[in-house]
């Protein structure tokens, strides 16, 4: 009985099958005489015929060293894993092409052990039926490197979480790609995150060859499966640059086809002999898979989603300010000048949600507005919003205007709210707000006179979510001056 080597040797003489695609090429006929004893007739054979056919005679001298020194052991070795009963006669339109591209692959390490693993899958008659004739075509198509980052992706038989980072464009949810198909690629060591230029473009690749299916309408389930998504350094920066409230990333799932691993075991990739039996269906854990969703803010401590709630801040630059208004009031409501002008005091916010979704809408918010002078309260009035109705109508009606103390604040909505006034020529000013209107046409209530000096303001808005305090001072300099902000302290929490 010959030798294991001889037996492999043998199963290698299909080769000569192969120079049948040489057509009438004479060579190619006299070089499928020469091959039946070993492995060093069937690298003479390739030598003669399959190079300068598939090469075209690019990079030659190296293709032939390759074969001529290297070729024998290293197709040995991943034969002789096969034993002995299983050898059979490769494919033609499998090994044939593999050899082809090994000519051009065989100083790119990966790439090489891939053709080298795959004709060995084509010559075992266990799986040799699984060696598909697209798989040569597949390793051509991919680099070194989206070979071995597909690899990484084999340790996992389920799910695997990928996210796509989004950036808002317009209040009514719009978004705009800004980083496609992020994995959490690490360093060796597994312990930092790895950035990796293209990867997007090499999920595509992998995409396009059927290796892997991406969903974003899906997401792989269990806590904490996407924290890492925020400690991504290509997040920080994107949050750094546009601002964290407009970058948000859409969780998805990326699963390897029923082709890529069939792919992953004929070429090496995954351990065939794991797969002898019951492969092409692999044994794999049903993941945990539910529909997709986009995530703007994640609690890693919780493990959850919160349910997006208001957020309203200052609405920055000079939120707190003096606006010189003035008013024209029409003659059934005057005993008085029909306009005048003066400087009013006011305070912007901004309803800006970290997740612009309905529950993040703001509503029935109101003002309480206090007045304090060296910690010593003075009067608290309920604000007025300065985009409500005029109270002047309602009043002629004889309708009431407690209502109107309330505003609703959509997402991204701006609003002003009016806290005093002071004509310059005057030496006091006046609190603002809709009980003023009973004193129209110029608004100055008696009890809400604020003489001159320093005044602390503090405003609570209190609605649906919302319960907010803000707080800063301003100064009435007197007669012949304007109201002059002071101090503006950082939003409490």
């Amino acid at each position: 009985m010959d030798d294991p080597l001889n037996e492999a040797n043998k199963g290698l003489t299909a080769v000569g099958e192969l120079l049948k695609i040489a057509g009438d090429n004479p060579d190619a006929r006299a070089a499928a005489a020469q091959i039946g004893k070993s492995a060093l007739t069937i690298t003479k054979a390739i030598n003669v015929a399959l190079l300068p056919l598939a090469a075209v005679n690019y990079a030659y001298d190296k293709a032939h060293k390759y074969f001529s020194t290297k070729f024998e052991a290293d197709i040995s070795k991943k034969l002789n894993q096969v034993p002995e009963g299983h050898l059979v006669e490769p494919k033609a339109s499998v090994v044939g092409p593999a050899l082809q591209g090994l000519a051009f692959s065989h100083e790119e390490p990966t790439l090489k052990d891939m053709y080298l693993s795959l004709i060995a899958s084509a010559t075992d008659g266990r799986v040799a039926a699984t060696a598909h004739p697209a798989f040569v075509e597949i390793i051509k198509q991919l680099t070194a490197e989206e070979a071995r980052l597909f690899q990484a992706l084999l340790s996992d038989s389920g799910g695997i979480p990928i996210v796509e980072i989004r950036k808002e464009v317009t209040d009514d949810g719009s978004w705009d790609v800004m980083l496609r198909h992020l994995l959490d690629f690490r360093s060796e060591t597994g312990a930092e995150p790895e950035e990796r230029a293209g990867m997007a473009a090499i999920v595509d690749n992998w995409i396009r060859l059927g290796l892997v299916n991406v969903r974003y309408d899906l997401h792989v389930g269990g806590e904490g499966v996407y924290g890492w998504v925020e400690k991504r350094p290509e997040m920080m920066v994107l949050r750094a640059s546009e601002g964290p409230a407009k970058i948000f990333y859409q969780e998805g799932a990326l699963f390897v086809t029923a082709l890529g691993w069939q792919f992953a075991a004929a070429c090496g990739l995954v351990d065939r002999q794991n797969h002898i039996g019951d492969f092409p269906t692999l044994k794999q854990e049903t993941p945990n898979i539910s529909p997709g969703r986009d995530v703007r803010y994640y609690s890693e401590s919780a493990g959850t989603l919160p349910e997006p709630k208001p957020n309203i801040k200052f609405r920055e630059p000079d939120a707190v300010h003096i606006e010189l208004i003035t008013w024209t009031l029409r003659p059934d409501h005057l005993r008085a000048p029909t306009s005048w002008t003066a400087p009013f005091h006011k305070v912007r916010f901004i309803n800006d949600p970290m997740v612009p979704a309905p529950s993040a809408v703001a509503k029935n918010v109101s003002a309480k507005v206090r007045f304090s002078q060296e910690g010593q309260l003075l009067r608290e009035v309920d604000g007025r919003w300065s985009e409500s109705e005029s109270p002047l109508e309602r009043m002629a009606k004889g309708q009431p205007i407690l209502d109107l103390i309330k505003m609703d604040f959509g997402i991204g909505d701006e609003r002003n709210l009016d806290i005093a006034f002071k004509r310059t020529e005057s030496e006091d000013a006046f609190i603002f707000c809709n009980d003023s209107y009973h004193f129209a046409p110029m608004f100055e209530r008696p009890d809400f006179r604020l003489s001159p000096g320093t005044y602390e303001v503090t405003v609570r808005l209190r609605g649906s979510h919302v319960d907010t305090t803000f707080e800063w001072s301003f100064l009435n300099p007197g007669a012949g001056k304007d109201l002059t902000i002071v101090v503006v302290k950082p939003q409490a929490p």
